[in-house]
């Protein structure tokens, strides 16, 4: 497949052709654009793509140098969104609940009377409401912030001798 050009070389029921078939039939965009792999002695050529259903989408490609012995250059790319306002998530706190009034609560209820005559599902819901009705009354809510500890693709050593690397 040739994006540049916009063809494929071959014919179009053949799996490349298909693929770029179902690339334009979907509106795709492929954005990678130049050569990816070089070997010695070898014609280079185009393995990666960063396919987006929005053209504008991608802000930035960059190819930079492969990392080790690679013939493979490294790709990273930066995406645009359109930050929206993003509803705070509400968690429990279980560790701060009122046990003991839980456990009064749940102990005044008259299992048998509720649950004589009922089928499964029925007394499976009326469980279900009490310990609801719990936690909402004995568990307090706090708000939950995003996570700060993303795991890195890469470690801080690879990351530092790629640096090194790029200064040499």
């Amino acid at each position: 497949m040739d994006f540049v050009n916009f063809c494929v070389h071959g014919p179009s029921d053949s799996f490349p052709g298909k693929v770029f078939d179902c690339l334009l039939d979907n509106f795709w965009t492929q954005h990678v654009t130049e050569c990816t792999q070089f070997r010695d002695n070898q014609i280079p050529s185009c393995l990666d793509w960063v396919i987006t259903d929005d053209a504008s989408i991608l802000e930035e490609l960059n190819y930079s140098e492969p990392v080790g012995k690679s013939d493979h250059v490294c790709i990273s790319w930066q995406l645009g969104f359109i930050n929206g306002v993003v509803a705070a998530e509400q968690k429990h706190n279980y560790w701060k609940a009122d046990y003991p009034a839980i456990r009064s609560l749940l102990h005044g209820i008259d299992w048998q009377k509720h649950f004589q005559g009922k089928t499964v599902d029925d007394m499976w819901t009326y469980f279900k409401n009490a310990v609801d009705e719990c936690v909402r009354l004995h568990v307090p809510v706090y708000v939950k912030l995003g996570s700060k500890n993303k795991l890195p693709c890469m470690t801080q050593e690879t990351k530092q001798l790629i640096s090194k690397r790029k200064k040499a």
